[in-house]
């Protein structure tokens, strides 16, 4: 096991996002496309502005869980 300590949240999701970003450019050169599922809360909120901002932007739409619905 691998452990990575990081100097505040900033750097952290950007490193998590570097590797995400990594993972889906890989998967869409050999599948030709990707999907994601990504959780959302003040816990990866730096993990997601950074993965958005990624080239090229992943985020090509959004659907929302209904409301008190777990998926």
């Amino acid at each position: 096991m691998n452990f990575k300590i990081f100097h505040d949240r900033r750097s952290m999701g950007k490193a998590a996002a570097d590797q995400a970003a990594a993972a889906i450019r890989s998967a869409i050169q050999d599948h030709g496309s990707a999907r994601i599922v990504a959780a959302t809360s003040a816990s990866q909120k730096e993990f997601l502005e950074e993965l958005a901002s990624a080239p090229p932007c992943w985020i090509e739409r959004y659907i929302p869980a209904p409301s008190g619905q777990r998926l």
